[in-house]
C-alpha cells in the first residue's frame, strides 16, 4: 500500500543528507476508514542537525515534498566537530575564543544562575573538582553561564568562568544547548559525549575523557559493520570475520553482572522460535572472560579499545547482510516482539487484497445493519506503516482496529461485527468503548399549546422546564421560539441523543438569516452551502445539518448522502430557528 511513497521518501532523505542533516529517516502512516472512505497520510521526518542546516533544508522543500511533521534533534552529537566558540569573562571585559588547541581535552559545563537544578548539580561538581585538584591538569574545565545578563552571575570554584550571552548566542555559533545543566566532553575538537550531570557520574565521565581510548564508531541504523576485534580465551587478539549472509543479533555488555536476566530471556526466545535457527545467529560479547556451559550462543570477550563499536551497557544490534537494521537496549521488556517484527513480518496486505477484503466486510455490513437497524455503524480503521532510511527500509506493517464509543446496549451487535471482522483480518483489535445510556427523553402525550393528543410527529423544546411539546400544527404557526427536537414515530432510541441546547447556543454565530460556518449535508438543489433560515441539526451525529428544503425533500440523493455519512431516518433532528430567544 505504501510502495508509491518510497521513491519520494528516499529522495527527501537524500536531499536532507546534502544539507548535513544526519541520520535522516521518514515514517509513513496511512489511515483508511472503512466507514466514511476517508484517507489520511501522515509522514514524519526525523534527523539530526543544527538550526542553519535545518532552515536551509526546509526552505529547499516544495509544498509537495514537505512531510506532515518535522522532528530535528539539534543537540550536540558524539563524533562531530565542535564549532569554535566566542565567550566572555563575567565582567565582560575579556572575550575568549575556544578553538580547542590549548589542551587536548575540554569539559564545558553549561548552566544558568536561575536554575535550582543547576545550583545543586554544580555544588556536587565543585566538591568533585576540589577532591581531584591537581590531578586533572590535562583537561580544561570551563563553566559557561547562559544567563541573558552577566550582572549577577556567581563564579564557580575550581573552573574557569565565562558567560555566553544567553542560549541564542550559543545557538548562533552552531551549538544547540536546549537543557541545562549539561556537560560537553571534547577531545581534539571533537565532541566525545554530552552528559546530564544530574543523571551521570561526573567523575567517571572525566576519567573516561582522560582515558586516551581511541575514537570509536557510534552505531546507528543503516551503518555497515565489516568485522569485530575480540580477545581469545588465551589472551590473544584476533578479528572476528563474519560473512554477514543472513541475520545477526549482537548483544554488547560492559560487565557480566547485568547480563543474567537478558541471557535467560534470549534462551526462552530461541526455544520458542526454533524456526529462527537457520537465519538468526546470536553473539554475546562480554568485557571479561566468563564460563558458560550453554551452547545456545557464541560467547566472546571483547577488547573495548579495539572494538569497532562503542556502546553503552546493554546495547543490542540486529543486522542483516552486515547492516544495522535496529538498535535497542537489553532493558526493553519484550525483545522477542522486536525480533519477530523483522524475522516473522506480517504478510503485506496489497491494494487488491485490501479492496477485496473491504468489499467482503461492506457486504456483511448490509446484512448486519438489517439485523440491528438501530445500532450505529461500527468504525473500522486500517493503518499501514513503513519506515524509510537512507540505506534500508522497514517491513510494511498493517493493523485493523474497531474503534468508537457506543452505548452498552449495543455491545452484543458490535462484538458480533468484530467477530466477523477478525475472521477476515486475523489479528484485528477491538478498541470499542461502551457507555451507559444517557437519561431518556420521554415523548409527550398532548400538545402544550392546543392540548390535543399528539398522534404521530411531535416537537420537544430543548430549553423549557417543565417540558413543552408541540403538535405539527402549532409548531408550523411558530408558537414557540426556542430550538426544538422533532420526534418522529421512528425516534425510539431517545437515550442516544448527543446534542443539547448548550451545543446549539455555542455553535451559533448568526449574521442576518445566515448560520455562519454551518453547511447543509444534503444533496438537493442549492445545498452544500451555508444554511440560511431554519437549520435542522441531528442530535445523534457529531456533524450533520440540513436546510429546510433538504429536510422536507424526498430526493433519493438526499437519502443516499445521509446514509453514507452515518445518518439514518430514525435519528432525532433539532429545529434551530434564526434567532434563539432565552
Amino acid at each position: 500500500m505504501l510502495e508509491q511513497y518510497e521513491e519520494a521518501g528516499l529522495s527527501l532523505l537524500q536531499k536532507a543528507w546534502s544539507f548535513n542533516i544526519s541520520k535522516p529517516n521518514i515514517h509513513y502512516d496511512l489511515y483508511l476508514s472503512l466507514h466514511n472512505e476517508s484517507k489520511d497520510l501522515v509522514s514524519t521526518f526525523t534527523g539530526i542537525g543544527n538550526t542553519n542546516s535545518y532552515n536551509s533544508f526546509l526552505s529547499s522543500l516544495s509544498d509537495t515534498e514537505k512531510p506532515s511533521q518535522l522532528q530535528i534533534d539539534f543537540s550536540p552529537q558524539p563524533n562531530t566537530s565542535c564549532p569554535i566558540l566566542s565567550i566572555f569573562s563575567i565582567d565582560e571585559k575579556l572575550q575568549k575564543e575556544l578553538d580547542w588547541t590549548e589542551k587536548p581535552n575540554f569539559c564545558l559545563i553549561f548552566w544558568g544562575s536561575w536554575s535550582n537544578t543547576c545550583k545543586k548539580s554544580l555544588e556536587e561538581i565543585e566538591g568533585i573538582l576540589e577532591k581531584n585538584k591537581g590531578e586533572w591538569d590535562d583537561i580544561e574545565i570551563i563553566g559557561i553561564c547562559l544567563d541573558d545578563s552577566a550582572e549577577s552571575v556567581p563564579k564557580l570554584k575550581n573552573v574557569k568562568n565565562y558567560w555566553a550571552k544567553g542560549f541564542q548566542a550559543i545557538s548562533d555559533q552552531g551549538l544547540e544547548i536546549s537543557e541545562i545543566p549539561a556537560c560537553l566532553f571534547i577531545r581534539n575538537g571533537v565532541i566525545i559525549e554530552k552528559r546530564d550531570p544530574t543523571q551521570s557520574s561526573f567523575e567517571n565521565d572525566i576519567n573516561f575523557l582522560r582515558g586516551e581510548k581511541p575514537l570509536q564508531l557510534i552505531p546507528h541504523e543503516g551503518l555497515e559493520i565489516s568485522s569485530l576485534s575480540i580477545i581469545e580465551e588465551n589472551g590473544g587478539k584476533s578479528s572476528l570475520s563474519l560473512d554477514w549472509s543472513g541475520w545477526y543479533y549482537l548483544v554488547l555488555f560492559y560487565g557480566c553482572s547485568e547480563s543474567d536476566s537478558f541471557i535467560r530471556q534470549l534462551r526462552e526466545i530461541r526455544d520458542e522460535h526454533a524456526h529462527w535457527e537457520e537465519k538468526l545467529k546470536i553473539f554475546v560479547f562480554f568485557d571479561e572472560p566468563i564460563v558458560s556451559n550453554e551452547n545456545y550462543f557464541d560467547i566472546f570477550c571483547f577488547d573495548e579499545n579495539s572494538l569497532e563499536i562503542v556502546s553503552k551497557p546493554g546495547l543490542v544490534l540486529l543486522l542483516n547482510e552486515g547492516k544495522i537494521l535496529w538498535k535497542g537496549s537489553t532493558h526493553i521488556e519484550n525483545i522477542g516482539s522486536k525480533l519477530k517484527f523483522w524475522l516473522d513480518p506480517v504478510p503485506q496486505l496489497t491494494n487488491s487484497d485490501y479492496e477485496l477484503s473491504k468489499k467482503q466486510v461492506k457486504n456483511y455490513m448490509v446484512s448486519w445493519k438489517e439485523k440491528y437497524p438501530h445500532a450505529p455503524f461500527p468504525s473500522v480503521l486500517f493503518t499501514f506503516s513503513k519506515g524509510i532510511y537512507l540505506f534500508h527500509s522497514t517491513p510494511e506493517t498493517h493493523s485493523v482496529t474497531l474503534t468508537g464509543k457506543y452505548l452498552q446496549k449495543y455491545k452484543h451487535p458490535i462484538e458480533e461485527f468484530f467477530n466477523y471482522l477478525s475472521s477476515i483480518f486475523p489479528g484485528a483489535k477491538n478498541y470499542s468503548r461502551y457507555d451507559p445510556a444517557h437519561p431518556e427523553i420521554q415523548k409527550g402525550i398532548s400538545c402544550s399549546f392546543c392540548n390535543e393528543n399528539i398522534i404521530k410527529n411531535q416537537f420537544l423544546c430543548l430549553l423549557c422546564e417543565p417540558k413543552i411539546y408541540l403538535c405539527p400544527n402549532c409548531e408550523s404557526q411558530g408558537l414557540h421560539v426556542h430550538p426544538l427536537y422533532i420526534l418522529t414515530e421512528n425516534s425510539s432510541e431517545l437515550d442516544e441523543i448527543r446534542w443539547g441546547y448548550c451545543n446549539v447556543l455555542l455553535s451559533e454565530d448568526q449574521d442576518g438569516d445566515l448560520h455562519k460556518g454551518v453547511c447543509c449535508d444534503g444533496k438537493s438543489s442549492g445545498c452544500s452551502q451555508e444554511i440560511r433560515g431554519i437549520r435542522w441539526k441531528c442530535a445523534h451525529c457529531p456533524d450533520y445539518d440540513l436546510c429546510s428544503p433538504c429536510f422536507s425533500s424526498n430526493d433519493p440523493l438526499h437519502l443516499e448522502s445521509s446514509l453514507s455519512k452515518g445518518h439514518y431516518p430514525w435519528h432525532i433532528m433539532m429545529k434551530i430557528p434564526l434567532k434563539i430567544i432565552l
